[in-house]
């Protein structure tokens, strides 16, 4: 259509100006769909953090939740034959070991996606924090607070995530 329009006004200055205006229309608009790709992967990212989140949060509940229920059997169990009582224990070990397991990876979840972070320095973590995802930002920026509160590195991940 533009090729149409071209060859009927021919190489006016008008011509010339519509062309130019038409380019930066097209332009325009690519910066808008890439702006909207942008924020399409922010919003997916946070979406799949809430949604791990989430699923580490009720698995940790349910994990703790049989935990309290195999120690309340345990209580009531107590008068029971020696032979049960040995089984119950066995069964309550397994769980204990379980439960071992649940907090390591509640850990590593609570951890920041940086290797080693806690023995980087500031520009260390700086440098480390390019390429991250939002999710992945946000991950490091809650750990950063609860731990070391550095304002420089906090100042960054922000920087990072407008």
């Amino acid at each position: 259509m533009a090729n149409m329009l071209m060859e009927k006004i021919g190489g006016t200055d008008a011509g010339v100006k519509v062309q130019q205006e038409l380019e930066r229309r097209v332009e325009e608009t690519r910066d808008r769909v890439d702006a909207l790709r942008v924020e399409m992967d922010r919003r997916k990212s946070v979406a799949v953090g809430s949604v791990k989140d989430e699923a580490a949060s009720r698995a940790f509940t349910a994990s703790e939740t049989a935990l309290s229920t195999a120690s309340s059997l345990l209580g009531r169990i107590h008068s029971a034959s020696p032979l049960k009582i040995d089984a119950v224990k066995a069964r309550t070990r397994r769980l204990a070991s379980c439960a071992k397991g649940m907090a390591r990876r509640r850990d590593a979840i609570a951890a920041p996606p940086i290797e080693g972070y806690d023995a980087l320095n500031v520009k260390k973590v700086n440098a480390s924090l390019e390429g991250l995802s939002f999710y992945d930002l946000r991950k490091v920026a809650a750990y950063e607070v609860a731990n070391k509160n550095r304002v420089t590195v906090l100042r960054e991940i922000e920087r990072l995530t407008a």
